[in-house]
Parts: structure tokens; sequence; C-alpha cells
């Protein structure tokens, strides 16, 4: 997903409780991507648009599972 997609995820499922501006929620993506937990990647949308996208890694799936318990 890409952050804007990310965000809107989190707030819905949290509910509204956690709400995320996108000034902050790019920089923990980027620390996260240096920490080997997610992997960025540029994709181009059917508008010609690019935009960076994220997936957890297997490191970023081994760590999450424990916090989903």
């Amino acid at each position: 997903m890409h952050g804007y997609e990310i965000a809107k995820r989190i707030e819905e499922g949290s509910g509204g409780a956690l709400k995320f501006q996108l000034a902050s929620l790019y920089p923990m993506l980027y620390a996260l991507e240096g920490r080997g937990l997610v992997k960025g990647t540029w994709e181009t949308v059917a508008s010609g648009r690019r935009r960076r996208c994220y997936r957890l890694t297997a490191a970023g799936k081994k760590q999450l599972q424990p916090l989903r318990r």
C-alpha cells in the first residue's frame, strides 16, 4: 500500500482512535525500511503518477506476529 492508504487503513482499523498525518507517517516508513521490516518500491498507477508502495518483508512479518496477539 502507499502511505495514504496505510494511514486510512490504520484510522479505520482503530475506529478513528489512531490518525496519522502523512508528514509523520513517511519518516516512520523510511525508518522501518532502513531496518529491513518493510520494502518500498515505486509503482506507476493508471493515471501515470508514480507512488511509493510498501510491503512487509519476512523480517517485518516475524516482528509483527507477536504484536497481533
